[in-house]
């Protein structure tokens, strides 16, 4: 079972603008990891806890139709 305390998930349908961080850089709890927008508005998402990143969402800044993300869609996971 997954530890839902070591996952950064969209709070609301949006896309992703950018991360902070990539897979192997260690975080601290409060520190923004990834940005979102949805309704013209950006979202800075915060790691949960201290961690590393252990993998972040596919992210692709050419085409950011590719960037969609769901409600609850895990974005980053820690280890």
């Amino acid at each position: 079972m997954k530890d839902k305390a070591k996952e950064v998930g969209a709070s609301m349908p949006s896309s992703i603008v950018g991360f902070f961080v990539k897979p192997g850089d260690k975080v601290k709890k409060g520190q923004p990891v990834v940005t979102t927008e949805a309704m013209k508005i950006q979202h800075s998402l915060l790691a949960p806890e201290d961690g590393v990143v252990e993998s972040i969402h596919e992210f692709d800044k050419s085409d950011p139709s590719k960037n969609i993300v769901e409600r609850n869609e895990v974005l980053l996971t820690l280890r």
